[in-house]
């Protein structure tokens, strides 16, 4: 009897202790959920720290833009939606249109490319960057940003016969022009040497802000002004034609 209560209170011991093992057990985990819990509501998990980050470098980025480009406190430029604004020209009269804007005096960029050219989509990669940089941005139909130039774009297999009349050879190249003056500038390059146009595009809006000129400017400036006067008396010619035609 007295050997099967020993046994009976060694077992009662262990089971005692079984018990309390299981109870710090369960006391640790639960606090363990709290501190997790208190973490995640105090500080940020590292993939919010990355986005973090990520939002605080595109921050840095827009901080090098023009003062003319806007506030750097508006949110919506941080909106994923914002798009540069770049008008994609289907015709002579487009081209004419955005070129003739008697209301906008900022340089003009157009870039001319293809659809079927791998090295123009590469281009057509940094064309973006840049018309984010140095022109306006748009989210759905609302300018959120006014930038320094304006930007367009002429596929040319679409816009043959306007192409040609414009004496482009090369793919891809950008033209810059100046209202009232026509073409002041010519870029054709490769993807590689993107930086050729930024450079130009740099020169002359330090030339245009300061109203700078020069005869060699001047001489671009007339040549490309020439094209587009002959363009726009070509396309003038044609309605006054196709009006005769009706009568």
């Amino acid at each position: 009897v007295l050997k099967e209560s020993n046994d009976l209170g060694h077992k009662g011991i262990m089971m005692r202790a079984l018990l309390s093992a299981l109870a710090a057990t369960l006391a640790a985990l639960l606090l363990a959920a709290d501190a997790g819990a208190s973490f995640a509501g105090g500080r940020r998990d590292p993939r919010r720290r990355s986005r973090a980050a990520a939002a605080g470098a595109t921050t840095a980025m827009r901080s090098d833009l023009p003062a003319r480009a806007g506030p750097d406190d508006d949110d919506r430029l941080l909106d994923d939606r914002a798009r540069p604004d770049i008008l994609s020209i289907r015709s002579e009269g487009e081209y004419a249109d955005f070129l003739g804007s008697e209301a906008d005096d900022r340089i003009c960029v157009i870039k001319f490319y293809a659809s079927w050219c791998k090295s123009c989509a590469k281009f057509g990669v940094k064309y973006k960057r840049l018309a984010r940089e140095r022109g306006d941005v748009r989210i759905a139909d609302e300018v959120v940003r006014a930038g320094q130039a304006r930007f367009a774009e002429v596929e040319y297999t679409a816009n043959a016969r306007l192409c040609k009349t414009l004496k482009v050879k090369r793919l891809p190249s950008v033209h810059f022009h100046v209202r009232g003056r026509g073409k002041v500038s010519e870029v054709v390059t490769r993807p590689s040497q993107f930086d050729m146009v930024e450079r130009e595009l740099e020169r002359l809006l330090g030339r245009h802000g300061r109203g700078e000129g020069g005869a060699d400017f001047d001489g671009e400036m007339e040549e490309g002004s020439d094209l587009v006067d002959g363009l726009m008396d070509r396309m003038r010619s044609g309605t006054a034609e196709a009006k005769l035609d009706r009568t």
